[in-house]
């Protein structure tokens, strides 16, 4: 009898410890992972941008453009397998805390004398209250993107017309959901 019980107790502990796993399995926020500091964020797409932009300038070859920024734009966008880039910003449902602008001021030439600001993000909120944005700046041949508080960056390029701008070009999480969901319904 004794032994009956205690194959029903490992049983039923089992079964328990089984709907436990598969709950966590099952429910949504499984798969979204740790929650990533926004400061974080910041710092991985700008990472990402830099990536890119050295592979725009080592293209470029010291051809140098009218307009850097807006060939750089159409560099990126113009990337298939990455069109996470969009010049138009993420749409509800289709935006994430992700998701950041990029406002640009780059050279003709990938080289400065002196540290450059050659772009910079639009703003990310942390839970504390403090406001950081992604910034690019040019040092030599090497582009340096960090990540800093909101009030430094409105006191190195002053704040005329900062909230008015629009960003260049967008790092959007969930396009390509987006993508397909438009396709879809223009079928």
């Amino acid at each position: 009898m004794k032994t009956k019980l205690k194959i029903i107790a490992v049983l039923v502990s089992l079964a328990v410890f089984l709907l436990i796993i598969a709950t966590f399995l099952i429910s949504p926020g499984f798969y979204k992972g740790p929650k990533i500091p926004p400061r974080i964020i910041v710092e991985i797409n700008c990472k990402r941008l830099k990536k890119h932009l050295n592979q725009y300038y080592e293209k470029l070859q010291g051809k140098i453009s009218e307009n850097p920024s807006s060939d750089f734009v159409a560099y990126l966008t113009g990337l298939e397998k990455d069109s996470q880039f969009s010049r138009d910003p993420p749409v509800v449902p289709y935006t994430s805390e992700r998701d950041l602008g990029f406002y640009l001021l780059l050279p003709g030439n990938l080289e400065s004398v002196r540290p450059l600001l050659i772009g910079y993000t639009t703003p990310i909120k942390t839970k504390k209250g403090q406001v950081y944005r992604g910034v690019f700046f040019l040092r030599g041949k090497e582009i340096a993107a960090v990540t800093i508080e909101e009030r430094v960056l409105i006191n190195i390029i002053g704040s005329e017309d900062f909230e008015k701008k629009k960003p260049d070009l967008y790092i959007w999480r969930e396009r390509l959901n987006y993508l397909n969901d438009q396709s879809r319904k223009g079928k």
